[in-house]
C-alpha cells in the first residue's frame, strides 16, 4: 500500500520504469524471486503468490548473507524502494513455517538513496508479507499460508478517522529554532493535511481529518497501517521532513464501531481519550523520539455496503475534540538570562523574550518584555511580571506548553533574528489537576526562612482569587500569604520586614527593634548627657504617616535622644536573646537573628551625624 506516485524528474526524463506498474523481487544469496507488475490502484497492489525456492547457503548462520525485498517500477524498472531483514536472525528463528509463531505483517520500506527515484517527501510505502529462513529438513510450510492469501483478499467499506489533537517537543526545522509543523497522514492511498501552526515546536491542532470510501480488509491483522508524518512548512522551498509515526490499523488501540445506513447500529456518543504516541524518524531510530503526538483513531464499518461503494447514509459528523476550557491568567516572572551565544557570529545587544501558548494566529497571543542589555546583551535582567490571559483545558492531558522565544534587536531595530527558543510544559501549574505543583513547592534551599517551603498551610494555594477565574479582563491579581512551617519554630512573612514574627511553641516572639515613646526617649538622652526632646513627634510605624515623613527635619538634639533610645533597645534586646539562649527558652538559630538585628540597629545608627553622642547614650543606658 501506499505505493509512490511521484518520481524524480530525472528518473522520468530517462524513461526508468515507464508504465505506473510495480512489481516485488527478494533477494538472498544470488537467488531471486520475482512477481509479475501489476497496476497500481488508489495506491494500493494486490499481488497474491506465494514464491519459494531451494538456495545453497552457508552452514553458519552468522554467515548468512542479508534477505532483501525490493519494490521495482515495471519489469524492467529501477528498484525504488527496498526492505532489508538479518540473515543470521531469520536462519535462527523456530518454527520459521509456523503461521502462528510467524504471522503476516506490513514491513515499512526505504528509499534507495543512491537511485533517488522519488520526489522530496515522498513515501516509499510498505508490503504485507510473510517471510522464512530455514534449513531444508525443517521444511513443513503451513496450510495457513495459502489461507491467509484468501483471507487477506476479503475486504470491506471503511472510514477512518484521525483525530490530532496537538504535539510537542518536536525537533527544530528553521535556523530560528522554531518550526512551522503540520501533520501529512496517508492511508490506502489517500492523502489528507493538517493546517500548519506558525513558529512553533509544541503546535495545538484540534483537527479530524475523515478517510472515506476506504476498501480494508475485514480481518483485523491484515489491515495497512497509517502514516503520519511532520512536516515544516517553507514559504519559497520545499517543506522539510521532521519525524514520522506508522501505526497499523490492526492495532487494539484503533477502535472499530459498526454502522448501518438503517439507523439500527449508531456510532457511540462520546471519543476514546487520545494517547501520546513517539516520533521516529526512518533509518534514525537509534536517535531516539523526535518529538511526540497526541492523537486518537477510529474506524467506522459500513458492514451493509459493498467493499468502494458510496454509502447513501454518510455516518454522522465526529463531535469538535476541543477540550472544555477555561478563562486562566498564566504569570511569568521574567528576571533575566545568562550566558548568551552569540549568534551568526555577533553577540547578543539587546534582546527580549517573546511568550505564547502555540497560538500565534492574533497578536494580543504573543506578550513580549522590554528589550534589554543591562548589564549586558549576554546576560540580561528584566525583572517583569506577565499576565497571559488564556484559556486552559480542564484536564490535564490536554495542558499545552509555554513557548519562550529570545529576539535581539539589532541595527537599530532593523533585524530582529531569533536567536533561542524553549518550551515550559503548563501540565503541573494548573491548580485543581492532580500533577499541580504550586509555585515553589519543592524548593530546596540553605535560607533559614525558607526551609522546607514544601509545608504550607494549603496544599494548592490558589494563584488567584476567583474574581480572576470570570474573565480575563476582570482578572486582580491576588496576593497569597505562604506561611513555612518547622518542627519548633514558625516564621511569618507580613508586608514590611519589620513585621516579621518568631513564633515558639505558638507564643509570637518580635524581634524587630521599633522606636521607643516619648518617655523611654527623654529619659535615654538625659542619661546621656543630651537635651529632654518633650516636643519630639510620634516617629513609631503605627504613628501617623505626617508625623513619620518629618523623620528627617528633627533637630540634631532630637535625633541623638531618638538615637540613644534606639541604642538602649537594642542593647536591652540582645541582653534579652543571650538570657533566653542561656535558660534554653530559644534555639541558637533564634538567638542569633535576634543579635544579628540588634547589631545592625546599632551600627546604623553609630554610622550617622551624632554617632558619638549616640554610642556615650546607650552605654549609659546600657
Amino acid at each position: 500500500v501506499d505505493i509512490p506516485a511521484k518520481f524524480n524528474p530525472i528518473s522520468r526524463t530517462l524513461g526508468l520504469g515507464k508504465g505506473h506498474e510495480m512489481a516485488v523481487e527478494i533477494e538472498v544469496g544470488g537467488t531471486v524471486l520475482s512477481t509479475e507488475a501489476n497496476r497500481v490502484t488508489a495506491g494500493a497492489v494486490w499481488w497474491g503468490k506465494q514464491l519459494s525456492a531451494r538456495v545453497r547457503l552457508p552452514a553458519d548462520p552468522a554467515q548468512v548473507p542479508d534477505v532483501f525485498l525490493y519494490l521495482r517500477r515495471g519489469k524492467a524498472g529501477p528498484r525504488v524502494c527496498f526492505a532489508r531483514w538479518s540473515g543470521e536472525e531469520l536462519a535462527q528463528e523456530e518454527d520459521a513455517f509456523d503461521a502462528t509463531a510467524n504471522p503476516c505483517e506490513w514491513v515499512p520500506l526505504q528509499e534507495d538513496v543512491a537511485l533517488d527515484a522519488l520526489a522530496d517527501n515522498q513515501q516509499p510505502g510498505a508490503v504485507l508479507c510473510r517471510l522464512a529462513l530455514a534449513p531444508s529438513e525443517f521444511e513443513t510450510v503451513d496450510e495457513t499460508w495459502e489461507d491467509d492469501l484468501a483471507r487477506a483478499s476479503a475486504k470491506g467499506a471503511f472510514e477512518l478517522r484521525v483525530h490530532v489533537y496537538q504535539a510537542r517537543n518536536l525537533p527544530a526545522a528553521d535556523s530560528t529554532g522554531s518550526a512551522d509543523p503540520y501533520v501529512r497522514v496517508q492511508v490506502d492511498g489517500q492523502v489528507m493535511e493538517t493546517r500548519y501552526k506558525e513558529a512553533t515546536v509544541s503546535p495545538l491542532f484540534y483537527e479530524t481529518l475523515r478517510f472515506r470510501g476506504l476498501a480494508l480488509p475485514l480481518e483485523r491483522e491484515f489491515r495497512p497501517p497509517v502514516t503520519l508524518q511532520v512536516f515544516d512548512r517553507d514559504r519559497f522551498t520545499s517543506d522539510d521532513f521532521i519525524s514520522e509515526l506508522r501505526m497499523p490499523l490492526s492495532d487494539p488501540r484503533v477502535l472499530v464501531h459498526p454502522f448501518r445506513q438503517d439507523g439500527s447500529v449508531s456510532l457511540p456518543a462520546t471519543l476514546k481519550d487520545p494517547e501520546w504516541f513517539p516520533l521516529t524518524a526512518l533509518g534514525r531510530e537509534d536517535d531516539g523520539p523526535q518529538g511526540e503526538l497526541l492523537l486518537s483513531l477510529e474506524l467506522v464499518h459500513y458492514d451493509d455496503i459493498a467493499p468502494g461503494a458510496v454509502p447513501a447514509v454518510q455516518a454522522p459528523r465526529p463531535a469538535s475534540i476541543v477540550p472544555e476550557m477555561d478563562d486562566w491568567h498564566v504569570e511569568v516572572l521574567c528576571l533575566g538570562m545568562r550566558s548568551m551565544q552569540p549568534y551568526m557570529g555577533l553577540p547578543i545587544a539587546n534582546p527580549r523574550v517573546d511568550m505564547d501558548l502555540g497560538d500565534r494566529s492574533k497578536a494580543e497571543a504573543v506578550k513580549r518584555t522590554s528589550h534589554s542589555n543591562f548589564p549586558s546583551g549576554s546576560d540580561p535582567n528584566f525583572c517583569q511580571r506577565i499576565l497571559i490571559p488564556c484559556r486552559l483545558p480542564r484536564r490535564e492531558i490536554f495542558a499545552p506548553a509555554l513557548n519562550l522565544s529570545v529576539v535581539d534587536r539589532r541595527l537599530g531595530g532593523f533585524l530582529e533574528p531569533v536567536v533561542g527558543t524553549a518550551t515550559v510544559p503548563l501540565v503541573d501549574k494548573i491548580p485543581g489537576t492532580p500533577s499541580y505543583r504550586p509555585p515553589f513547592g519543592s524548593l530546596q534551599t540553605e535560607n533559614l526562612h525558607y526551609r522546607d517551603m514544601s509545608q504550607t498551610e494549603r496544599a494548592n494555594p490558589p494563584i488567584f482569587p476567583k474574581s480572576a477565574r470570570q474573565g480575563p479582563g476582570k482578572a486582580r491579581a491576588g496576593r497569597r500569604r505562604v506561611a513555612t512551617v518547622k518542627p519548633n519554630v514558625q516564621y511569618r512573612a507580613g508586608a514590611e520586614e519589620e513585621d516579621m514574627q518568631i513564633e515558639l511553641d505558638g507564643v509570637p516572639i518580635d524581634l524587630s527593634a521599633g522606636e521607643p515613646d516619648h518617655d523611654g526617649a527623654a529619659a535615654a538622652a538625659s542619661a546621656g548627657g543630651g537635651d529632654t526632646a518633650t516636643s519630639s513627634p510620634d516617629l513609631s510605624p503605627s504613628a501617623p504617616r505626617r508625623h513619620r515623613r518629618r523623620r528627617k527635619l528633627q533637630a540634631p538634639e532630637s535625633h541623638s535622644a531618638s538615637a540613644g533610645a534606639v541604642h538602649a533597645a537594642a542593647a536591652q534586646q540582645l541582653a534579652q536573646a543571650e538570657a533566653a539562649a542561656g535558660s534554653g527558652q530559644l534555639t541558637a538559630a533564634v538567638a542569633g537573628e535576634a543579635a544579628r538585628r540588634a547589631k545592625l540597629e546599632s551600627t546604623a545608627v553609630s554610622r550617622s551625624a551624632d554617632g558619638p553622642a549616640a554610642a556615650a547614650a546607650a552605654a549609659a543606658a546600657a
